[in-house]
């Protein structure tokens, strides 16, 4: 077993092997204790891997789902043997995104899933200083859309803290503490100050232009959990 990698990014080299001992038939389980990370890291990194940037799709929240029949099960496999992409198995089974990924690593015969190229490969694996020219330790600020985005993943799909951070290439401290501040704000208290009239006009505005969770508080300054209906 290695020594714990938890947080840390994933190498080339170590993309690879996760690769070959997946394909190989290992467990995730099995090689979560290989890597010294856990099984929702690698699970996470499998679907980045195999499925691409299909993990923040639109897609019904996983909470919500029920349990896979066998004939759930028989008909994603056919349709995904027969080139059904992620959004079509989505909209066929009424499952999400991440459901659906799940699924697949665990009950498709690992010879239907698309190995990536070289180019995927070494693109995955580039350092944060490598993509920006940046050091390596440079923290980059969180942008709205970011934030969005994680609300999104953690609120709406249902992912955990460790697959946000594989997702968006941040660490899993990273993530954790910026979903404390969109939701508690940066002094942790989670009681809003009473709603003026003012207040209420703009939360229905937004409402009914369908803007997002974190932009409309941001424009009222609330937190996101406040504005939720």
């Amino acid at each position: 077993m290695s020594s714990s990698n938890q947080g840390k990014p994933w190498s080339y080299d170590q993309t690879k092997e996760l690769l070959g001992l997946f394909a190989s038939g290992k467990l995730c389980s099995n090689i979560a204790l290989h890597f010294g990370r856990t099984t929702s890291a690698i699970q996470a990194r499998l679907c980045r891997l195999y499925f691409g940037e299909c993990a923040d799709k639109e897609g019904p929240a996983t909470k919500q789902m029920k349990r896979w029949s066998t004939q759930d099960d028989l008909i994603l496999i056919e349709k995904f043997k027969n080139g059904a992409r992620i959004q079509d198995l989505m909209r066929h089974l009424g499952r999400s995104p991440k459901s659906i990924e799940l699924r697949l690593l665990e009950n498709a015969p690992r010879s239907l899933l698309r190995y990536p190229s070289e180019r995927e490969l070494h693109e995955m694996t580039k350092t944060h200083g490598e993509k920006t020219g940046l050091p390596a330790n440079f923290k980059a600020r969180w942008t709205t859309d970011e934030e969005i985005r994680i609300d999104k993943l953690y609120r709406v799909l249902g992912m955990s803290f460790v697959e946000i951070a594989e997702v968006v290439e941040r660490t899993v401290v990273a993530v954790s503490s910026r979903l404390a501040r969109i939701y508690f704000g940066a002094d942790g208290s989670a009681h809003p100050a009473p709603w003026s009239k003012e207040d209420d006009s703009a939360l229905l505005k937004a409402h009914d232009t369908r803007k997002d969770l974190c932009t409309t508080a941001k424009e009222i300054s609330r937190q996101p959990n406040h504005v939720a209906f």
